[in-house]
């Protein structure tokens, strides 16, 4: 685990610079940390839904559940900003030290194979069957594939939980078996959605 502070003045925010700037979805934009490069840190952009509310209740769950798993980025905490309120999580990249790209990046470029993506989602999906996590919101470009010398290492950067908060992101958080059955079906919508179905 990479170690840093989260401590800051409670009058100074971290100031995040847009030469800072990694990328946005629907309704966050993700930043490189000044404070520790190894690390991201992701601000909310649009109010009606709050994913970085979703993650935190989520994550912590599973913590407390011990039911973490190796694919899923590091979660750090919270983090005041000039652009609002932030959670930090591991950076994933390279062995080399670039930015990770998506397994959908990587299978539509022909980098690996249909086969080897199959491996490596099957892998990932016994994993979170097992420990009952769910992928709430499903995208194509939320699993990136960690460079090693060893081979790729997927790492889970977004939509876990639930998409909306409320009761049943409660109910999945502690609800094993129903968690389980929803991973199913979004399963098969990941794998639709790379055009693996």
């Amino acid at each position: 685990m990479t170690s840093f502070s989260l401590a800051l003045p409670k009058d100074k925010p971290l100031f995040l610079k847009e030469s800072d700037f990694i990328g946005k979805g629907n309704e966050r934009a993700c930043y490189t940390n000044p404070l520790n490069r190894d690390l991201c840190v992701k601000v909310q952009r649009r109010k009606h839904r709050s994913q970085n509310k979703i993650e935190k209740y989520y994550y912590t769950k599973l913590k407390k559940r011990k039911n973490l798993s190796p694919f899923l980025s590091e979660f750090y905490g919270e983090v005041t900003t000039n652009m609002g309120e932030g959670l930090v999580f591991e950076k994933v990249t390279d062995n080399d030290g670039t930015s990770s790209q998506s397994i959908y990046s990587l299978l539509k470029n022909k980098i690996i194979s249909e086969t080897e993506a199959k491996e490596i989602l099957g892998t990932v999906f016994q994993d979170l069957y097992k420990n009952a996590i769910l992928l709430g919101d499903v995208t194509k470009d939320q699993i990136l594939l960690k460079k090693t010398e060893n081979g790729y290492v997927p790492k889970i950067i977004d939509g876990l939980g639930t998409r909306r908060y409320g009761l049943k992101l409660f109910l999945v958080s502690n609800i094993k078996a129903l968690a389980r059955f929803k991973l199913v079906k979004r399963w098969k919508t990941l794998e639709h959605s790379l055009g693996m179905a």
